[in-house]
């Protein structure tokens, strides 16, 4: 999740992050979410991704002058949307070279080939005639991906390097334990201990103050 979580990408050992996780929150779009591992269900490992599209929309990635953007129609609407990432986008690898070869961030050239093998294929492992559909799109026949009913679609900020649903595939909503809600401490900020600790204080404190002078405020 580089920037947004870790943004140290020699992934330090003693680099933690710290978040806060309501597990009752409703998901929306852009939302930062906490889910099982695709990868071993039955386990205790969890991950943490960004969710990009929810039941009944459709999904695509193209390339617009130059650079690779991620499509989404919403459930409902006709309308093409394409997602604007450059918030928390950062690090990117230039689709020429090979998979997971770096190149300069500031090239923002998105690596996105697993999407096309995975599901627009054929031959893909999440491929479906059902799932596929042909939409035209700045006068181009763009093909999307469906997700179906419970299901959600995520990616990790570090598209670069990201194990999501580029790999894993959609996930029903039941394996999401939760949303996070305030980002405490990023484990780029300091090794020390003191340090992290501050910052874990001062996120809990700005999360939950105003909810207590909320919950305890005249209603007169």
């Amino acid at each position: 999740m580089q920037p947004t979580l870790n943004i140290d990408i020699t992934y330090q050992s003693d680099a933690q992050d710290c978040v806060i996780v309501d597990k009752y929150a409703e998901i929306d779009y852009g939302d930062i979410i906490i889910i099982k591992n695709p990868a071993n269900i039955n386990s205790d490992n969890t991950i943490i991704k960004r969710l990009l599209a929810k039941e009944g929309d459709k999904f695509s990635i193209i390339k617009i002058d130059g650079l690779y953007h991620l499509l989404r129609i919403k459930k409902g609407f006709n309308d093409v949307e394409v997602l604007d990432e450059s918030s928390y986008i950062k690090g990117y690898v230039d689709w020429s070279i090979g998979k997971r070869s770096y190149i300069d961030y500031d090239q923002n050239v998105v690596y996105e080939a697993e999407f096309y093998e995975n599901y627009i294929d054929k031959s893909g492992r999440y491929f479906s005639s059902d799932r596929v559909s042909e939409v035209v799109y700045d006068n181009k026949i763009i093909y999307f991906y469906q997700i179906e009913k419970n299901e959600i679609f995520y990616l990790g900020d570090n598209r670069a390097n990201s194990s999501d649903a580029r790999y894993y595939g959609p996930v029903t909503t039941d394996i999401v334990l939760g949303k996070v809600v305030k980002i405490c401490y990023n484990g780029a900020y300091s090794d020390f201990f003191f340090v992290r600790g501050f910052y874990q204080l001062k996120g809990l404190f700005e999360y939950f103050l105003p909810k207590l002078v909320n919950l305890f405020a005249w209603k007169g």
